[in-house]
């Protein structure tokens, strides 16, 4: 895989743009940090999910939902789009869409233990096409992962747990407050 990789400004050009503040080494370390995990979304997107979307047709948002599907079995919208980390209208909109598809990959019906509510699940086709698509991805993740050793991996997802709020006390770390709960204001 050729990689698109983002030009990242180096440490002194981030200190001059900030200034010589008591705090900027910590300060750019901070920002430095934020571009690099910018870039490797960006990175992940164009070359995992981007491949997703040319061999199969689906989007990150549809392999996401189809992906909770096949792990959680039939869920409500509210509960499904949780998991999703979207709003329900937003995944009630992905389920339009996606229900109006001349094969669906997944299915609505009613919930048995509730007339007002309804479950979302996947059909066959839905199943199938998981089936075909997750050997190759799961190989072009692991290729992307290929940079960094187990070790490395582990502790990656564990710095990326603790900088996203979950996750700390099963590590033994202290507890850290998610990073989106500390917006002063809600995202425009």
């Amino acid at each position: 895989m050729q990689f698109q990789k983002r030009m990242i400004p180096a440490r002194e050009a981030l200190r001059r743009h900030y200034g010589e503040s008591p705090t900027a080494d910590v300060d750019v370390a901070g920002v430095e940090m934020m571009l690099y995990l910018t870039s490797t979304t960006r990175l992940i997107h164009d070359e995992i999910y981007a491949a997703l979307e040319d061999g199969m047709g689906l989007t990150e948002g549809k392999f996401t939902m189809l992906m909770v599907l096949l792990d959680k079995g039939s869920l409500p919208v509210v509960e499904l789009s949780a998991h999703m980390g979207v709003t329900p209208a937003t995944a009630s909109i992905m389920l339009r869409r996606m229900l109006s598809q001349p094969v669906p990959l997944v299915t609505k019906r009613a919930s048995e233990s509730d007339a007002r509510s309804f479950l979302i699940e996947l059909t066959d086709e839905g199943r199938a096409l998981l089936e075909r698509a997750l050997p190759d991805h799961y190989a072009r993740v692991t290729k992307f992962a290929s940079n960094l050793s187990h070790a490395e991996q582990e502790e990656l997802i564990s710095l990326l747990r603790k900088l996203h709020g979950d996750g700390a006390e099963e590590e033994g770390l202290p507890a850290a407050e998610p990073v989106a709960s500390r917006r002063k204001h809600p995202p425009t």
